[in-house]
């Protein structure tokens, strides 16, 4: 069902709501930033949440923030939440792409760096993304051990990357997730000598955002809490009768 005119400014305030009570509940020193998952909303959409003031949006698949990107206002802070093929690095480094979130290898942020080079681009802000729940179905890191090698490769030896912190989409339902994801940032700190203020966590949707928030959460990814039930089958309509 379409949303009605007003629904995703009306939305977007109860969320901000909520994660202003939610920090006051946290026992961290954080700011949250929201993100908006735009994956399959249209153009459209994202702009009406943009006029509400939302600059931080994200995308799971190349082809859709190719897409959408050019008929947005370039102030947007577009995120890349989705796996990234090695083959597509170049492509999904457009202008204003603020985050990648997704490096899951040294292998991805070696061709990422690379191809940053390549292209005359000077930083990019990254994430590791780590597999919190185990699912075979998800991608991520899993060991500690790797994760901080990964984030200290980053941090080392990639001149065009930014390490800012761990990403995660957990299960449904598991919340342990997010206390895995705390104790691992405070391992990555502990190795790379930084600070816990300076480790983001990405982490939390519209079924545990708020929970995400209490164990430390510093950036929440909210798609259908906003936008409504993703429309599929409609979104790849509109972009065949645009061909």
């Amino acid at each position: 069902m379409d949303q009605q005119p007003g629904q995703i400014a009306t939305a977007i305030k109860a969320v901000q709501d909520n994660i202003e009570a939610a920090l006051k509940d946290s026992p961290h020193n954080q700011n949250v930033r929201l993100m908006l998952a735009s994956k399959f909303n249209s153009a459209e959409k994202v702009k009406e949440a943009y006029d509400c003031g939302i600059r931080h949006f994200g995308e799971n698949y190349v082809d859709q923030l190719l897409e959408k990107s050019p008929k947005l206002p370039q102030d947007i802070k577009w995120h890349f939440i989705g796996h990234l093929q090695s083959n597509k690095c170049r492509k999904v480094l457009i202008p204003n792409l603020e985050y990648l979130e997704t490096i899951d290898s040294i292998k991805l942020a070696e061709k990422v760096d690379k191809t940053c080079e390549s292209i005359g681009r000077d930083k990019l802000k990254v994430f590791v993304q780590v597999n919190a729940s185990a699912e075979m179905t998800k991608s991520g890191v899993s060991t500690p051990e790797e994760i901080v090698e990964i984030a200290n490769y980053i941090a080392t030896e990639c001149k065009h990357l930014i390490f800012c912190g761990l990403m995660t989409i957990g299960a449904i339902g598991d919340l342990a997730a997010f206390k895995i994801m705390s104790d691992i940032r405070e391992k990555v700190c502990e190795k790379l000598k930084l600070e816990i203020k300076d480790v983001e966590l990405s982490m939390g949707m519209t079924a545990d955002y708020e929970e995400a928030i209490r164990h430390g959460a510093t950036e929440v990814r909210i798609g259908t809490l906003v936008f409504g039930e993703r429309q599929v089958e409609k979104y790849k309509e509109e972009i065949k009768n645009r061909k």
